[in-house]
């Protein structure tokens, strides 16, 4: 793949020229990115390392090449200096010679000094390369010789190839791999160790040795170049790609080097005859596509060896006995807007590992440096008229083959306008704009035109999604979109765009053909043809103010002027080129926006300025300057140091911190030699006269006039500035001048004059020593400085209201800190003077919850307390929130917020207590869409916040019976302890509130339609007298089964015997058959006998259990009579069996022990706490004497018989336990609540 293609990106001009003495020729040199030495080798051992002044000063706006801060020459070598390296990380510089040898020098306390010789004396050095990290070197040999050392000096491995001449090498960017390069146009690899790996090949015509092989240490497409010394470069992947993007530079190759972030290389070269004096020398840019991007020739015999500046603005050539040091200016997209400028940048993002595109706005002027910045990936082109920017930017889409770009209008502050869609079979290239139209084209044959409105305030904003927002003209050979009409072909289909340029009346045309076509706005008729000179293509347009000339620029930069209405003496028509001197060298240029003769252009670091009145061409002398021209009104040029400030910005000075960067320290006013003669006249001369006669001998320089009468305003000259703005027709100025006329004070009249010319600083300090504080607040007031206005305030504290102004600097300060999004510093100051309101609107920016509750009954503004509502509402503040609505006087949002918020129980009361009528449907729909969802416990939760408490037990209920299906003994023990939580806080809220129903059985036994059945169950009935006794029955039940698996018999047998209080909750089976178990287990075998006699009478139990079977079937209406009949006989057989397996165990058991058994071990007997009785056994759970019932230990189910025991009981559920047993637990064994 070939590649030899020109894209003029970059401007490039050699501005400094450094003699070397005592040296006929610089054979190398190396710029240290780091830290910014050049070090420059040559003949007869000339080593020097130089530093440039102002070099870390990346917002200097002069000149770093013009003076050194150090100039050292290094004096050891003795023959030819022939390679230089830097080891940026350690700072140390190595060198070597033609006699072999090898120097590495250190730098010390501001000096440079020998830190290391080798001197081998056997052959010449021919590559030396650090690796990446610095801590390896490797050094080759013309005669095959191969080092490796450390930094520290030390040699770790060498190699000498026999009968291979050596002359390149360089390090993989990890320094596993090293390329040696031989004589041969062979690259040989070795590994770290030294080992061989293997040889790669190449087949150059024409090619005789390697010149570089560089490899570049961060992630690219290509990072590996090998270069050859007939011209051919080649771009590699890695040392293995087998298809290599070659570059044919056309040239004899000296040197080529990457730039340090990778994005392009330079390459030096020569290319004539053989004599000196027949050979050109030449530098060339390439990015790291391949594509050429600047071609600049280099005075001298011969070029050897070129380095980069670590921010690629600058290249030092080493070229004969000289240092040449050339300016690169790339081209930057970038847009002067009124007071702010719009810049695209590039930066490295180290977290997601690939460059990023950034769209700035930057404002400037007096006490503003704002900064605006968003991502821009997809950026394409941009163009600006006044106050307003268009940027275009490529849409991505995976199914259209058709690219989409958008065209989005932006404001001096990056705030988005318009924005507009264009869909194209190419992808758009260029971009111009005027006042009311954006036009974008690609560099084939169609273009595009926007016709937007200009949006000055918020009541006529559109929305970007209406109708008939905007017209677009689609425009190519065969038609024109919306009913236009043009007469020729618009363009030539074998014709590309160069570029474009519009004014308000015409739309111009360049082509690579040579033509510039002239269209007539608005109906792109085209009215002209221009054809360039000889072999010229238009790279660069732009009309002046009335449209009546065109300023060109062609590919190769040299500077062209047509005249639309000059007579052509040749065709006899209008239209015709302007001779004037040549200038070869343009990279920007500016039509004066007052005048229409005037025009400023950049020619590399020379500012001219060119007048074209009355068809004379008036070249001013130049001016040194090195920025960007933003403007150019009132005979002033206005720059800005665009290429410093990105500098600047990228620069790890300014990571931290990027508001460091003032932009107004880049941007600088530079008058023309028409306003320098002017006020050499009045203020050197001391002659008003004359500068009103130079003025007059100029009448097309009306803007003259302005600056006289500026002028004589500063010398107090009133009468003379009054005629003057007579003659201009300011009539603010005369108002001034009306103004100064009532002071006497000629100190309080320079005052005024100073803030007239916007020096406000001047005429503060003016009002100040004339003991007027209150003219200078009244001065920051009128401009904005209210953080002035402040202290002078605070500092002159006894003037006339004064608590009352500074209350409103308050109010002002915060504003302004609010619209810039500094919102700490705005709370900083509405808190100073108690606005709320503007507080409240702060506090929601930053999320200070807490201190947003505080305000709620503080703010008094409908709208911000409806804001603050939504804001406590999207946080699920409920509380808060309802606050806020109410205090807004929303009710029913309040109630809203409450619902969504599941807050029903507020709900209801607030629907009560403001007469809603709504609520109930809201909940009942609430409910459906829960119950739908099989949400049964969501929909319990959502009764008890309704205080609807029965239908949260009759869910409870259903699932109780549901659950006894699956025999969930855990569950069934949960739901019921949730009933008993239920009834604590109805009781408590009945409390509270004074409500008629004091009990929760009086809440279920209501006559309720929809819950009879519910009540008809005995479980059910009781859980309405006792709520907890199901708890307790499921508990128990869990606990004896524990104690049984851990050989507690005598807890479990205790435990059991309590358990024939809830045969309404479990079945007798299931009672009696655990009784007797642990009975027997505990060898208790009375109490055995009497659990077997109800287990052998299991179907009396069963006959009198019907009715709990027959409600479970009308709960969930199952089956018909006949399938019931059937259930009911396989229930009794089973019964039966059941019965008699029991009596055979009964029979087994009690053969081998009576009944009347009693162990001494288990039958301890213990007195009644509450009558005295004694010789009661300690599972007994009632007294047989005063029939009291013994509480139960929920933690271990024994009776509490004992009157030493302490009692412990719960706060929630008043369940009892023994203080002992509960001491190891955290938590109520039967509520859970906490201890």
């Amino acid at each position: 793949m070939l590649i030899n293609q020109m894209t003029m990106t970059m401007f490039v001009h050699l501005n400094k020229k450094i003699s070397i003495p005592n040296c006929s020729q610089v054979r190398c040199i190396a710029w240290s990115w780091q830290h910014e030495f050049i070090a420059c080798g040559g003949e007869s051992g000339m080593l020097k390392v130089i530093r440039l002044e102002n070099v870390n000063q990346v917002a200097s706006k002069n000149d770093s090449s013009k003076n050194f801060q150090m100039n050292q020459t290094l004096e050891s070598h003795k023959a030819t200096v022939e390679s230089v390296c830097w080891n940026e990380k350690f700072q140390k510089l190595t060198s070597s010679d033609a006699n072999g040898t090898i120097i590495v020098w250190m730098f010390y306390k501001g000096m440079w000094y020998e830190e290391m010789v080798n001197n081998r004396q056997k052959s010449l050095v021919t590559g030396m390369a650090w690796t990446h990290d610095g801590n390896k070197i490797c050094i080759v040999y013309e005669d095959g010789a191969i080092i490796t050392g450390s930094v520290d000096g030390s040699r770790l491995w060498g190699k000498e190839l026999k009968n291979i001449s050596l002359n390149q090498v360089e390090w993989s960017p990890d320094g596993k791999i090293i390329l040696i390069g031989t004589k041969d146009l062979d690259i040989h690899l070795f590994d770290q160790a030294g080992d061989f790996l293997r040889k790669i090949s190449f087949k150059t015509k024409g090619a005789e040795k390697f010149i570089a092989i560089k490899w570049f240490g961060h992630s690219l497409i290509r990072p590996l170049i090998i270069a050859f010394d007939n011209g051919v470069v080649q771009l590699m992947k890695n040392e293995s790609d087998n298809n290599a993007q070659v570059i044919d530079c056309e040239m004899r190759i000296t040197s080529i080097q990457w730039n340090y972030i990778g994005d392009m290389f330079a390459v030096t070269g020569n290319y004539g005859g053989g004599t000196s004096g027949s050979r050109k020398n030449f530098l060339k840019i390439f990015n790291n596509q391949g594509e050429l991007m600047s071609v600049t020739k280099v005075p001298g015999t011969e070029i050897h060896d070129c380095s980069w500046e670590k921010n690629s603005r600058k290249l030092v050539l080493a070229v004969d006995s000289f240092m040449y040091f050339a300016n690169l200016k790339r081209r930057t997209s970038w847009c002067f807007l009124t007071n702010s400028v719009s810049f695209l940048r590039e930066d490295f993002d180290g977290e997601q590992n690939k460059k990023q595109k950034y769209l700035t706005f930057w404002q400037f002027g007096n006490q503003t440096n704002r900064r605006y910045e968003r991502l821009a990936n997809n950026f394409v082109q941009m163009a600006c008229w006044h106050h307003y920017c268009v940027v275009v930017e490529r849409i991505d889409q995976s199914n259209d083959k058709r690219e989409a770009f958008s065209l989005s209008l932006y404001n001096s502050i990056g705030t988005l306008i318009d924005y507009h869609l264009v869909t194209a079979d190419l992808p758009i290239r260029f971009c111009c704009m005027n006042s009311n139209r954006v036009i974008v084209t690609s560099n084939g044959s169609a273009f595009y035109i926007w016709s937007f409105k200009q949006l000055y305030n918020e009541n006529n904003f559109k929305s970007l999604y209406g109708d008939h927002l905007y017209q677009e003209l689609s425009m190519n050979n065969d038609n024109v979109v919306n009913n236009a009409v043009v007469g020729d072909l618009i363009i030539d289909r074998n014709e590309r765009i160069t570029c474009i340029t519009v004014s308000e009346k015409f739309f111009v045309v360049g082509f690579d053909s040579g033509k510039i076509h002239q269209y007539l706005l608005p109906n792109m008729t085209r009215t002209n043809e221009i054809s360039m000179e000889g072999n010229g293509v238009a790279w660069c347009l732009a009309l002046n103010r009335n449209s009546t000339k065109l300023a060109i620029t062609d590919r190769n930069l040299k500077f062209y002027l047509y005249d639309f209405e000059a007579n052509n003496e040749q065709t006899w028509t209008d239209g015709n080129w302007i001779e004037m001197t040549k200038l070869n060298d343009v990279w920007q240029f500016e039509w004066s926006s007052d005048h229409n003769d005037l025009i400023v252009l950049m020619d590399k670091n020379k500012m001219i300025v060119i007048n074209l009145y009355k068809g004379a061409v008036k070249v001013l002398d130049p001016i040194t300057s090195d920025g960007y021209i933003c403007s150019f009104e009132k005979l002033s040029v206005q720059t800005i140091l665009l290429d410093q400030l990105i500098v600047g910005i990228g620069s790890d000075n300014y990571q931290s911190d990027c508001n460091q960067i003032d932009i107004n320290d880049f941007i600088e006013n530079i008058a023309s030699h028409y306003v320098n003669d002017i006020r050499a006249l009045i203020n050197e001369n001391n002659s008003v006269t004359d500068a009103i006669n130079y003025a007059v001998k100029m009448p097309e320089l009306a803007s003259l006039w302005n600056i006289l009468g500026e002028e004589c305003l500063k010398n107090l000259d009133i009468e003379t500035a009054y005629l003057t703005m007579i003659k201009t027709h300011d009539y603010k100025g005369l108002q001034l001048i009306k103004r100064l006329n009532r002071f006497k004070d000629l100190q309080l009249q320079k005052a005024e004059i100073y803030a007239y010319q916007n020096r406000l600083s001047e005429a503060e300090s003016q009002y100040l020593d004339l003991d007027r504080p209150d003219l200078a607040i009244s001065l920051n007031k009128i401009s904005g400085n209210f953080e002035r206005v402040r202290t002078l305030l605070e500092k002159y504290n006894n003037l006339a209201n004064h608590d009352k102004e500074l209350e409103q600097v308050y109010m002002n300060l915060g504003e302004y800190y609010a619209d810039n999004h500094d919102w700490q510093q705005a709370i900083r100051y509405y808190a100073k003077i108690n606005a709320y309101n503007k507080l409240a609107q702060c506090y929601m920016m930053v999320e200070k919850y807490d201190a947003l509750v505080t305000l709620v009954d503080k703010v008094d503004d409908q709208k911000i307390l409806l804001e603050m509502a939504m804001f406590f509402e999207s946080l699920a503040f409920c509380k808060d929130a309802v606050r806020a609505y109410i205090r807004a006087g929303n009710f029913e949002k309040a109630i809203n917020a409450c619902v969504k918020l599941n807050e029903w129980k507020l709900a209801t009361e607030l629907a009560e207590q403001y007469k809603t009528k709504n609520i109930d449907a809201l909940l009942e729909k609430y409910v459906q869409h829960l119950e739908s969802d099989h949400k049964y416990m969501e929909m319990i939760q959502v009764f008890r916040k309704a205080n609807k408490i029965e239908k949260a037990v009759s869910i409870i209920m259903k699932m109780v019976d549901e659950t006894r299906k699956s025999k969930d003994l855990s569950l069934l023990k949960k739901l019921y302890v949730l009933v008993g939580l239920i009834h604590e806080e109805n009781k408590l809220n009945n409390h509270n509130s004074g409500n008629k129903h004091e009990k929760l059985d009086e809440l279920l036994l209501q006559n309720n339609d929809d819950d009879d059945d519910l009540t008809n169950d005995a479980s059910n009935r009781s859980a309405t007298i006792d709520p907890w006794k199901g708890a307790e029955a499921y508990h128990y039940y869990m606990v004896a089964q524990r104690n049984l698996y851990l050989g507690k018999y005598s807890m479990a047998m205790n435990c059991s015997l309590h358990l024939q209080d809830y045969e309404e909750y479990l079945t007798v089976e299931e009672i009696y058959s655990l009784l007797a178990l642990t009975a027997y287990a505990n060898k208790c075998y009375d109490i055995c006998s009497k659990a077997f006699i109800k287990l052998e009478s299991l179907d009396n139990q069963q006959q009198q259990s019907t009715s709990w079977h027959s409600w479970i079937n009308d709960l969930f209406n199952i089956g018909g009579s006949g399938e019931t009949t059937n259930i009911s006989k396989a229930e009794n057989t089973e019964i039966i069996r059941k019965t008699k397996k029991y009596q055979q165990m009964a029979v087994k058991i009690f053969l081998k022990n009576s009944p009347d058994e009693i162990r001494n071990d288990v039958s301890n007997k213990v007195a009644c706490k509450f009558c005295g009785q004694s010789s009661i056994p300690q599972y007994s759970t009632t007294c047989p004497k005063c029939q009291t019932k013994f509480h139960v230990c929920v933690a271990t189910g024994r009776s509490m018989i004992d009157q030493n025991c302490k009692n412990w009981t719960c706060q929630r559920c008043k369940h009892h336990a023994m203080a002992e047993e509960i001491r190891s637990l955290k938590n109520c064994p039967l509520c859970h609540c906490k201890i």
